[in-house]
């Protein structure tokens, strides 16, 4: 049984350094301000107030660092062949790998730009219901303990048995119809209503202009050319060109169909054998949104011995277009997930 554990560190900041000198700075920045406003309300010595203006500050800076440093306890996580076992500080947890219930990953962002994401597995309690556990790791190593759960589940199993069956399941093709035609109706349409409202704003800009121009002086002609006019027009360009180039592209990777058969695989008009495959990832089909950073498609993409990668897009999640959904795709995913499994290909999920 220990022979076959694996053992997954980790912290939220795992620089414990880095959380010190982090919670130091932060604290003491602003407490500082705070610090100031008071000693400008109560009576103190003039004398103190340039130390107590310092001091202060820096003492609540300092504990909040070895606040901070304690409170991000160290995440440990045992995987054997049965079980996982989940460690933090003195809480310890043990789950049978039968109840892994699957991965939830939430996405966080400031000002639109992506600033990292919390990652939780689920696993089913006594009771029935899910427990969630934060895991702290990066989406590598976050992937790995999730792969190595799903192989020891399957190892339990005839592995023989099951892959016969498998690729007798895909005998005579197994076909996906993918609905590109209504995706790029879709985009068709919604290009058009961003071009009826680009033209819109931008007439609209330019009257703007032109009746200050005729009404007004020049320096105010100049403000309004430059509020409406230039402001006015970039909208317009934002409006129309934003994610139009990468729904474009994503829409010319997306397949008509998929057909799997025992030992290859057809992405439409692209056929690729098991021999030459070494790893397949797909975006989650329990996602209803994918990362605002990246085209927000739901793709599979193959890494083949040469370690080139060839994508393809299928579609949005939920979240994200509605009226761009493949809803076949959590049949898309669990086919393949059978198939590299028959074919001892390493399959994935990417989990943010």
């Amino acid at each position: 049984m220990a022979e076959n554990k694996r053992v997954f560190q980790g912290r939220r900041i795992n620089n414990r350094a880095v959380t010190f000198i982090l919670g130091v700075f932060c604290m003491a920045f602003l407490s500082f301000f705070l610090i100031r406003k008071i000693l400008g309300i109560i009576y103190v010595d003039p004398q103190l107030y340039p130390y107590l203006e310092i001091l202060l500050p820096v003492l609540i800076g300092l504990g909040s660092g070895i606040l901070f440093v304690v409170i991000d306890k160290q995440v440990t996580i045992e995987i054997d062949d049965e079980s996982l076992t989940y460690k933090k500080g003195k809480n310890v947890e043990k789950y049978s790998l039968d109840a892994f219930a699957g991965t939830n990953v939430i996405n966080n962002y400031m000002n639109g730009g992506y600033s990292g994401s919390d990652r939780y597995l689920k696993f089913f309690r006594a009771d029935g219901k899910i427990r969630q556990i934060s895991v702290p790791f990066k989406e590598a190593e976050f992937s790995d303990i999730v792969s190595l759960i799903v192989k020891k589940q399957r190892a339990d199993n005839d592995i023989e048995e099951i892959t016969n069956g498998i690729r007798y399941s895909f005998d005579g093709g197994r076909r996906i119809e993918i609905p590109k035609d209504e995706f790029i109706q879709t985009f068709t349409k919604s290009s058009n209503t961003k071009r009826i409202i680009s033209i819109i704003i931008a007439v609209l800009s330019v009257g703007v202009c032109i009746l200050t121009y005729l009404m007004f002086e020049l320096y105010v002609f100049i403000a309004m050319a430059i509020i409406f006019g230039f402001f006015g027009l970039s909208l317009a360009a934002i409006v129309y060109f934003y994610g139009r180039k990468e729904t474009k592209k994503a829409l010319s990777d997306t397949p008509a169909f998929v057909l799997i058969e025992p030992f290859c695989i057809y992405f439409e008009n692209d056929k690729y054998d098991a021999s030459e495959i070494s790893k397949i990832v797909a975006s989650p089909y329990s996602y209803d949104s994918i990362r605002q950073d990246e085209v927000t498609f739901r793709t599979v993409v193959i890494t083949d011995r040469h370690n080139n990668e060839h994508r393809y897009c299928f579609g949005r999640a939920p979240k994200d277009n509605k009226k761009m959904v493949f809803e076949g795709y959590s049949e898309l995913v669990a086919s393949l997930d059978s198939w590299c499994f028959a074919n001892h290909i390493e399959f994935r999920l990417k989990l943010g």
